[in-house]
């Protein structure tokens, strides 16, 4: 592909970028395929929408030393202005943007010049509360940028810029899910190899141990700048543990960042299940006061959280080993 004034050879799904869309039903089962020829391992994540009446999907990715919208750059790099992307829109209608950060590991910022927008919806979760907590550390202050205009706007109406954004540790605590209890039986697995599947269990048994920890080894100020170098701090210790919940228990967990050797928001994914965001703000986390402003009546529904401090809890009501 070219951008930014040159051809560049990357990884695509099925020759794309961003890779093919999937239409299911809800309740439907499928079952993908996945050839990968590059030579890098890497991963794929599906976004799940419901479709709605209008819906505008904006998928912010980088590029190199670039951010994109739609998998174009922008007017603000060279050899890219020609190809940035346009929306047209009727006025008075209601659109629904699906905006997806698909960059690596970079918190992005969405305005739109001029008009406000409501959050409905997010990790395609509907929204009942929307909290938006700002990222702990520095991040890449670049802009992309897209174009929006009217149908039946003058043409040669200029573009307007929304105002710019002033630029502003990491330990987690992580479970694992694991069949364990009583629980429906998940049906006949399509296209599975019995023997492969009996080979990678005895691997497991040999690789994976259930003593992943309750409690953090050391109590610190885990915020403290001060233990960002501390050596006492950085020592672990090798393993690969895991966490046995029983089928249908109810988890909760504390994501606690530190600033130990840097201070970076790191994103927390739970795969397999989503969870609800109890709690969540800066600093270090206390059970004995934080508890009692925990949201038990309207949490937001979330399968990813950038983390500074977080309470999260799920149901673990889909087995699997995550």
């Amino acid at each position: 592909m070219n951008r930014l004034c040159k051809d560049q050879v990357i990884t695509a799904v099925n020759g794309g970028l961003p890779g093919p869309a999937i239409v299911a039903r809800d309740g439907d089962t499928l079952v993908v395929l996945v050839n990968n020829i590059s030579p890098y391992n890497v991963t794929i994540h599906w976004y799940p929408f419901p479709a709605p009446f209008r819906g505008i999907p904006v998928v912010i990715g980088e590029w190199w030393n670039a951010l994109t919208i739609n998998g174009q750059p922008g007017d603000l790099y060279p050899c890219s202005s020609k190809n940035t992307v346009r929306f047209t829109l009727v006025r008075g209608k209601t659109y629904l943007l699906r905006v997806i950060n698909a960059a690596l590991n970079t918190p992005v910022f969405f305005k739109i010049a001029n008009h406000t927008f409501t959050v409905v919806a997010v990790d395609a979760s509907w929204a009942v509360s929307s909290h938006v907590v700002p990222p702990l550390a520095s991040f890449v202050n670049t802009s992309t940028t897209a174009i929006m205009s009217y149908t039946g706007a003058s043409p040669l109406s200029p573009p307007l810029m929304p105002p710019a954004l002033d630029p502003g540790p990491i330990r987690d605590r992580r479970a694992h899910v694991c069949d364990g209890g009583a629980r429906p039986s998940p049906g006949p697995l399509r296209h599975s190899n019995r023997g492969l599947q009996r080979l990678c269990e005895q691997r497991e048994r040999d690789l994976y141990t259930a003593n992943f920890p309750d409690n953090q080894p050391v109590t610190f100020d885990y915020t403290n700048p001060s233990n960002e170098q501390n050596p006492a701090l950085m020592g672990s210790a090798r393993g690969t543990r895991v966490k046995v919940f029983k089928y249908n228990a109810t988890v909760e967990m504390v994501l606690q960042n530190t600033a130990v050797l840097s201070s970076d928001d790191h994103p927390m994914h739970l795969h397999g299940l989503n969870f609800y965001v109890v709690a969540q703000g800066f600093g270090n986390y206390n059970p004995q006061t934080d508890s009692a402003s925990f949201n038990l009546v309207n949490p937001q529904e979330r399968n990813t959280v950038v983390v500074p401090a977080f309470v999260i809890r799920f149901r673990a009501n889909n087995p699997g080993k995550y």
